[in-house]
């Protein structure tokens, strides 16, 4: 093939995977940056309710350390096993108990693991970016210290641990 082909191709190809990931703001300029306060979770089987916050959507991998024998002076680096999560999610403590009840039936086995989506919407409200974890089963359940001021409100927190992450 010739180079101008192999460049059209791969040009296409740039174009095609890099307008799939970048929203453009109006007017073709620069990507917006999705607000952080404009999110849903959807987690299966369980009804939906606001939530304050969502924290630990990550993913870390392991790196080993490989050292050829020819080279005793170098250290290649390479992947391990990836970990994800534990994502913890925060709601103003209501009068609905489906994450302790969620949590309470993973205290013996079989574990009830779930699917969960954390969804990111523009100020329109229209779904931009989706993460969705899959084997998540709540670790921890906790009420965050009381306090007698009259305009806080009880917090109930969950952790929940996931075996993957990924974009949707």
């Amino acid at each position: 093939m010739s180079r101008r082909i192999l460049f059209a191709i791969f040009g296409v190809l740039a174009f095609i995977i890099g307008s799939s990931t970048i929203a453009l703001a109006p007017a073709g300029g620069k990507p917006e940056p999705l607000p952080s306060s404009n999110f849903v979770v959807e987690i299966d089987g369980i009804a939906s309710a606001s939530y304050m916050s969502v924290e630990g959507v990550c993913g870390k991998m392991e790196v080993i350390e490989y050292r050829d024998g020819t080279d005793p002076n170098r250290v290649t680096l390479m992947p391990g096993n990836a970990h994800y999560g534990p994502i913890i999610l925060r709601r103003g403590l209501i009068d609905n108990d489906e994450l302790w009840l969620w949590y309470e039936s993973n205290l013996d086995y079989p574990v009830d693991k779930k699917s969960m989506s954390i969804v990111f919407m523009d100020h329109g409200h229209t779904e931009k970016a989706r993460y969705n974890a899959h084997g998540c089963w709540p670790s921890a359940y906790y009420i965050e210290p009381l306090d007698s001021n009259p305009s806080g409100v009880a917090v109930e927190v969950i952790v929940i641990q996931t075996e993957l992450i990924e974009r949707a």
